[in-house]
Formats: C-alpha cells, sequence, structure tokens
C-alpha cells in the first residue's frame, strides 16, 4: 500500500527538514505566477483569450501552487500536485496548437488529439526510467521533441511572433539542463540548480503561450484583409483559406 506521506528527498537544496527547508525552490515558483500574468495580460489586450487560453493561464498557475507544496512539503501526495499540472498543461498546450496545424482537416481536433495520445504515452513510457536518469529530467524529453516540432512549424507558418516557440524551445533546454545537473553542483553550490529549472520553464512556457496567442492574431488578420478585399471588390483569391485561423 503506497504510503502518501512518505518523505522524497530529491534536490540538493534539501539538506534538512521544515516547510522552508528549500527555499530557493519555493521562491522561484514566483516565475510561474509572473509568467501567467503577462500572458494574459498580452491576451487580454489584444483580445486574444479564449477558454482553453484561459485554462492554460489557470494550468501555470496550478503548476506554481503545485511545485511550491512540493518543495514545501516533499512527500509523494505532493508530488502528485506537482507533477500533474505540467501534464496537464503540456497536454493542452499540444492540444490546441495541434489543431492549428491540423486546420485544413475537416476534424482538427482528432488529429490533436491523437498527438496528445502520443505525447502521453510517451510520458509514461520514458517515466518508467529509474528516477536517477539525469535527475528525473528524462521524463520531459517528449515535451521537447514535441516543442521542437511545433517551434518548427511555427518559424514557417506564423506571421506573427514567428520566433516566439523557438525562445521557449532554448528556454526549456536551458532549464532541462538546469534540473540535471542539480544534485552533481552540490560540493560547491548548496542551494544546487533546480530553482534555475523553475525559472526556465516559466520562461518557456511564456513563449510558447505568446506563440498560441499569435495564430489567433494571424487569423484575425487575414480575415481582415478577406473583408476588405471583398468591399473593394479586389481579387482575393490569393488568400489562402485555410489559413484563416478559427478554434477555440
Amino acid at each position: 500500500m503506497t504510503d502518501w506521506n512518505q518523505n522524497i528527498d530529491l534536490y540538493c537544496e534539501r539538506i534538512t527538514t521544515g516547510l522552508m527547508a528549500e527555499p530557493f525552490n519555493v521562491y522561484s515558483n514566483l516565475a510561474f505566477l509572473i509568467a501567467a500574468f503577462f500572458v494574459w495580460r498580452f491576451g487580454k489586450k489584444n483580445q486574444l483569450i479564449g477558454t482553453v487560453e484561459t485554462l492554460l493561464v489557470v494550468l501555470m498557475v496550478l503548476v506554481a501552487i503545485g511545485s511550491s507544496v512540493f518543495h514545501m512539503l516533499a512527500n509523494r501526495w505532493s508530488m502528485v500536485a506537482d507533477i500533474v499540472p505540467i501534464l496537464l498543461f503540456q497536454s493542452l498546450f499540444i492540444f490546441q496548437y495541434g489543431k492549428y496545424i491540423a486546420r485544413h482537416d475537416n476534424h482538427p481536433w482528432i488529429k490533436a488529439l491523437l498527438m496528445v495520445i502520443v505525447f502521453v504515452g510517451c510520458v509514461f513510457l520514458i517515466g518508467k526510467a529509474p528516477i536517477e536518469t539525469y535527475n528525473g529530467s528524462v521524463g520531459y524529453l517528449p515535451a521537447l521533441i514535441f516543442l521542437v516540432f511545433f517551434a518548427i512549424y511555427h518559424s514557417r507558418r506564423a506571421r506573427k511572433k514567428s520566433f516566439a516557440i523557438w525562445l521557449s524551445v532554448i528556454f526549456f533546454f536551458c532549464a532541462l539542463a538546469m534540473r540535471s545537473v542539480d544534485l552533481e553542483v552540490c560540493e560547491f553550490q548548496v542551494s544546487g540548480t533546480h530553482y534555475a529549472w523553475h525559472i526556465g520553464a516559466a520562461l518557456s512556457m511564456y513563449f510558447a503561450m505568446i506563440g498560441l496567442l499569435a495564430t489567433r492574431m494571424d487569423g484575425r488578420h487575414l480575415r481582415s484583409k478577406h473583408i476588405k478585399g471583398l468591399y473593394k471588390g479586389d481579387k482575393i483569391d490569393t488568400l489562402d483559406p485555410h489559413d484563416v485561423v478559427e478554434f477555440d
């Protein structure tokens, strides 16, 4: 039977017990709240926030809360509270951006859902690797691979913020590197580097969300050009109607 209150000691900074045994790892979660705020502000200012985007911002906040709880309590149930919002954010982001990629199809959500299924399957398969493998960071490789794929697609197709998701990839890669070497640097860095993982991951989420919101900006721009073309009697066959983004 699983003991959900079993203590878990995974990070360099935890050398004692108590709620604030990992102060850097706790306070660095503010980065997720800051990122969520600026994503929300950008989306609201440009009228780009839909239902799914709102849920993604909420999940960013829950990532901050779950991670803080885990680094304060460091037990099994709080680790679940840490992992679940991250997995939900990644899955929902893949689903929403996957719909944008598959927008040429009659039912883009089907291909988007298949992407999520493949992603979650890869996460669980890789999750069977020993926890010591890159300090547990190997479990995030599927997210990095999907993010690279999205970045390549986005930089070629997006009119607005075309390199946003590449910035997300860069920050995520650096964050994973910091997460992986946390225990290795304990000899000369008492606080470890896990807090840098939080900051890098928050920046990665921010730029990924900006890239996602930019797809709505692209769709609005093309719809506007389409309407103007009709009004002026101009030819509009140069516009690709499949580029118009319509999804919630």
